[in-house]
């Protein structure tokens, strides 16, 4: 069963009970399997059969004003597993090794197929991540995810798919300065439309907890 992600407004409880009632009331009927402050999973009884079930995606996020963007769910890494990939302090550099191999073995099967982030491999490629923590002002998130976790994931996965053949490969990138003090939202919905995210040699990689 296709699962999708939810990323909730500032006001997630708002947000969180603006999405329960749309799931059990609209055409689109669904459930919440779980959530946090700043995402919710959700589970369709129908709409991810739509062979167009992302134009009914658009549909929804337009109609649900406390809801930032939908993405779609293609693998679960749990925390404890980017915690000892990417610890706050080192202890065992072979366990994070063999972690972090881990963590990009479980993105690489996501990124190439035909209901995957990109259908096929193209000459020209361009990929945004965004990261969500449960407190944007929480240590991990901005000494280690920001600082860490995101260069780690941008420079890997741009290596992997020009590894699979594409020629040109660039990711979005943050401004230095919020990498660096750690003060880092992720992009915001408008830049989906700028940057033509949905365009099918283009996405964004959602990482939320």
């Amino acid at each position: 069963m296709d699962r999708f992600l939810f990323i909730l407004g500032s006001n997630w409880l708002l947000s969180l009970a603006e999405l329960d009632n749309y799931l059990k009331h609209s055409k689109n009927k669904g459930k919440i399997l779980d959530y946090s402050g700043n995402i919710a999973i959700v589970e369709f009884d129908e709409l991810h059969k739509d062979k167009h079930y992302v134009n009914e995606l658009m549909e929804v996020q337009f109609t649900l004003g406390g809801c930032q963007k939908i993405a779609k769910i293609f693998d679960f890494i749990d925390i404890q597993t980017i915690n000892k990939a990417f610890p706050l302090h080192i202890d065992n550099y072979r366990l994070v090794e063999k972690t972090r191999k881990k963590i990009l073995s479980l993105i690489d099967n996501s990124l190439i197929g035909k209901e995957l982030i990109f259908p096929k491999v193209y000459e020209s490629m361009f990929f945004a991540i965004s990261i969500y923590p449960n407190l944007y002002d929480e240590e991990y998130y901005s000494n280690i995810l920001v600082k860490h976790f995101l260069p780690f994931l941008n420079k890997e996965l741009m290596e992997i798919l020009k590894g699979k053949g594409a020629v040109k490969v660039l990711y979005y990138k943050y401004p230095e300065k919020n990498i660096e003090s750690g003060n880092l939202n992720p992009i915001f919905p408008h830049h989906v439309i700028k940057y033509e995210l949905l365009t099918e040699n283009r996405a964004e990689i959602n990482i939320s907890r």
